[in-house]
């Protein structure tokens, strides 16, 4: 195999592992906080995190068609 070839599918392989956290985050994220609020957990009103989290739905909602 070229070794320049492999670069390119590590490369694609990379961003398709980040773009999949990604998407778990925001849809976990989801989840976990309506969880969390029902059954009065910490994590759920955890600023940081919910910061994270509405920014990461604002990077989805900014993308171009």
């Amino acid at each position: 195999m070229n070794p320049a070839y492999s670069k390119y599918l590590l490369a694609a392989d990379v961003i398709l592992l980040i773009h999949f956290l990604f998407v778990a985050f925001v849809v976990l994220g989801f989840i976990f906080i309506w969880i969390g609020y029902f059954t009065k957990q910490k994590f759920a009103r955890n600023a940081k995190f919910r910061i994270c989290h509405i920014v990461t739905m604002g990077i989805v909602l900014c993308e171009p068609q």
